[in-house]
């Protein structure tokens, strides 16, 4: 039985150490590039490897295999909650707690009304978030 407001928690096998495939990643050299001058005789070069797959972070109006909604007047649900997100919030919170609230703004406050088509009407959405950043993302408010 699911009682509401109930974090769920799923693991592959053992948790933390479930394989996703056979690649590995040698990873991207990140080099400093705040240096003033560059000297192409310089022997060495001050730098860190991160994975290729760092700092990528993609939002998806809904999960896969579902239907995303839009209205005709105002638009896809998953644009108008995120501008509102934006326009609330911008300036104050990380982009991923940003994308949280847009999945809340969306899963709540947003319903299909379609009463002439049954399969259509009533039905509910939910964003999907992927991250692979490595830092926090902050948007600063232009002067």
């Amino acid at each position: 039985m699911c009682k509401l407001n109930v974090n769920k928690c799923f693991y592959e096998e053992t948790p933390f150490l479930a394989c996703r495939g056979t690649n590995v990643d040698d990873g991207l050299l990140v080099t400093d590039s705040d240096a003033r001058s560059r000297d192409v005789t310089d022997a060495y070069t001050t730098g860190y490897f991160i994975p290729s797959q760092a700092d990528i972070m993609v939002a998806y109006s809904t999960v896969e295999g579902y239907y995303s909604w839009r209205n005709p007047i105002s638009g896809s649900w998953f644009v108008q909650a995120l501008c509102d997100e934006l326009k609330t919030n911008g300036t104050k919170r990380d982009l991923l707690t940003l994308l949280t609230f847009v999945c809340r703004r969306v899963a709540l406050d947003y319903q299909s009304v379609v009463p002439s088509n049954y399969d259509m009407d009533n039905k509910k959405q939910v964003p999907t978030i992927t991250s692979t950043l490595t830092r926090l993302v902050f948007f600063h408010s232009r002067p």
